[in-house]
């Protein structure tokens, strides 16, 4: 490929500084007169054959015009020479003062340009240094993809972006290639000659002149800078240099800006992690308290409100004190255990402490205190906590209950899982070479059976972590409720085989509801699950109509048709983990019980004569009603 890098025109003050160097013709002529002059006088006046011819008087008056000429000659060479330098010196002044004015709007763009991390504001403010200093009326950076090995179109200026045609160009490929694969500048002065695909700003612009200068910083390639004008041979040196120079400005900011972009990308990362990783740290049944290295409170969850009467923003971002006063530190036994694991990580404590709650009453505690650490590194220390009893208002949330039913799940765990595999390890042992493979299939029977089980019940756990996430919460529409609790029948059936139980739906089609209709129907799907599973052991019939709720919500009541619930099932229904049935999770109205929590709503149950009549209290909002504060 021809490439294109011709001499640019020279500024008028350079061609006017050159033609100032020439000698003018009426200096020329000024200095032929003085010469003839003195030739003539110097011949008067000694040259015989003249001084005879002429008369004394008339020698006198051609001596006395002689020497004037050459005066006048003489006074108005000094007087244009005079001149000449007088507007030598301002041409020199005008220039001194064009550099100057460059020289600060160069300085100006360095502090505008390298003050952003925002890529968007460098590259606008790029352009608009690059057009207050030349005579550009369109320019563009392209900026180097290394995944695609691609320059993509970053930002235009002085056409309509959406109608250029090359979005993208190859790199090492066309003009514009060619600058950035051999990072050298080039600079069209008549762009008739080129081919109209070198044009970047085809479809929107067709330019006289263009200019493509490579962004480098430290050896990097970085993309391209193309300004271009509606004119041939319209860019002097001096914008050239000055368009080179805006470009070696913008290098490190655009640098900085891609590792800042990588950076903050990393930061709402680990945030999105930390929320998660909070707010499941907020739904669980005890009492945690964090904090970071200099002991500043990080964590302090529902529980924890509930137990010690103290608010969240009370205590997050306070500091811990070792102060072993109630008076003076309310829960001076659970700092002072944070600090003292802190300083000495590989210790664990944990016993009953009293505590001060905020209504001046005592609470007494069972309480477990580590540090949490990053290998050697000290990160914070955890307090993890639980009362004797739980507020009246709550008694199927016993504490007491809640950690034996923990214990049960890890015993569950192993009699799914470890129980099957120990059985086949056992055969194996005394297994002969002969028996393998008469047994081999029995044994994976076995071991498909535990591992299938022991899947569902993690998938069971995951699903209740996921419902305790916020988010799962960022997605709110209308819709329709008689169609959620359809596909919600349906999902049951299809997952738990309930073919033997009739699902009476009695919901008028026109009843509609806003919200997040995903979670809305896993709840659904929870309850439903546990009354068809009922109804299996009765008439196999299970009923969900709607009724009236409490204030701005809508109750579906989905009734079964079993053999009712025990004391022990009514006390600890919500609880997660706790099942009747072998080989249940156990989490589906605790699953159940978040969502409705999160939604602002309400679960509970109702004995009847015959079975047992489950209720969600669904908030109602409008279309378009910002509902943050209702789910909060």
């Amino acid at each position: 490929m021809k490439r294109y890098s011709p001499e640019l025109k020279e500024t008028p003050e350079v061609s006017q500084e050159k033609s100032a160097q020439k000698v003018r013709p009426i200096t020329i002529f000024l200095v032929i007169i003085f010469i003839l002059s003195a030739i003539i006088l110097l011949g008067v006046i000694n040259l015989s054959i003249v001084r005879e011819r002429l008369h004394e008087e008339a020698l006198f008056w051609i001596l006395r015009l002689g020497l004037g000429v050459m005066i006048v000659s003489l006074v108005l060479y000094l007087v244009f020479l005079e001149r000449a330098h007088s507007r030598r010196i301002q041409r020199q002044l005008r220039v001194i003062e064009e550099v100057n004015r460059r020289l600060k709007l160069l300085l100006e763009a360095g502090k505008e340009i390298g003050s952003s991390l925002e890529l968007g504001e460098i590259l606008s403010d790029l352009l608009g240094f690059v057009f207050s200093a030349t005579r550009a009326v369109a320019g563009a950076v392209y900026l180097y993809d290394k995944n695609t090995n691609a320059l993509r179109l970053a930002l235009a200026r002085g056409v309509e972006e959406s109608k250029m045609v090359f979005r993208e160009l190859p790199f090492s490929k066309g003009l514009v290639g060619e600058a950035a694969a051999h990072r050298e500048t080039i600079c069209i002065d008549d762009m008739s000659v080129v081919d109209r695909r070198d044009n970047v700003f085809f479809g929107a612009f067709e330019p006289g002149s263009m200019i493509i200068v490579p962004i480098v910083e430290r050896d990097k390639f970085l993309g391209v800078l193309v300004t271009a004008n509606d004119k041939p041979h319209s860019y002097t040196p001096e914008e050239k240099r000055i368009i080179q120079g805006f470009a070696e400005l913008a290098g490190l900011p655009i640098a900085n800006a891609e590792l800042y972009r990588i950076a903050r990308r990393s930061l709402d990362v680990a945030a999105k992690q930390r929320g998660f990783t909070e707010s499941v740290l907020e739904q669980m049944v005890a009492g945690i308290i964090t904090c970071d290295s200099d002991g500043r409170i990080t964590i302090f969850n529902r529980m924890a409100q509930e137990l010690t009467g103290y608010k969240f923003e009370e205590k997050h971002q306070m500091l811990l004190n070792d102060n072993s006063s109630l008076d003076a530190n309310p829960l001076a036994p659970l700092e002072r255990s944070m600090l003292q694991v802190m300083k000495n990580p590989q210790e664990v404590i944990e016993g009953e402490a009293v505590i001060r709650r905020k209504d001046n009453s005592l609470a007494n505690l069972e309480y477990r205190a580590y540090a949490v650490r990053d290998n050697s590194r000290i990160l914070g220390a955890a307090c993890v906590f639980v009362g004797e009893k739980r507020a009246a208002q709550q008694p199927e949330e016993d504490t007491s209950e809640t950690r034996l039913l923990l214990r049960a799940l890890c015993a569950r765990i192993e009699m799914l899982y470890m129980e099957p595999l120990a059985r086949v390890l056992d055969r194996v042992k005394n297994m002969d070479e002969g028996s393998w493979s008469r047994s081999k299939e029995d044994m994976i029977q076995i071991l498909n059976a535990g591992s299938e089980t022991f899947r569902s019940l993690m998938r069971r756990f995951e699903e209740y972590l996921e419902c305790v996430s916020e988010r799962e919460w960022e997605t709110k529409a209308e819709f329709e409720l008689s169609e959620v609790v359809e596909e919600a029948v349906q999902n049951v059936k299809k997952k738990w085989g309930f073919n033997g139980v009739t699902v009476n739906i009695l919901i008028e089609p026109e009843v509609r509801v806003f919200g997040n209709e995903r979670m809305v129907r896993i709840a659904i799907e929870q309850v439903l699950e546990n009354a068809m599973s009922a109804s299996l052991e009765g008439d196999g019939v299970v009923t969900i109509r709607t009724g009236n709720g409490k204030d701005n919500a809508l109750r579906l009541e989905i009734r079964d048709t079993g053999s009712g619930m025990d004391e022990q099932a009514r006390r600890l229904a919500f609880i997660p983990f706790f099942s009747t049935k072998e080989g249940r999770a156990g989490l589906g109205l605790s699953i159940a019980r978040s969502i409705m929590r999160n939604m602002g709503g309400g679960i509970g149950f109702q004995e009847m004569e015959k079975g047992t009549l489950f209720y969600l209290d669904i908030p109602v909002g409008k279309r378009g009603e910002n509902l943050d504060t209702v789910f909060s």
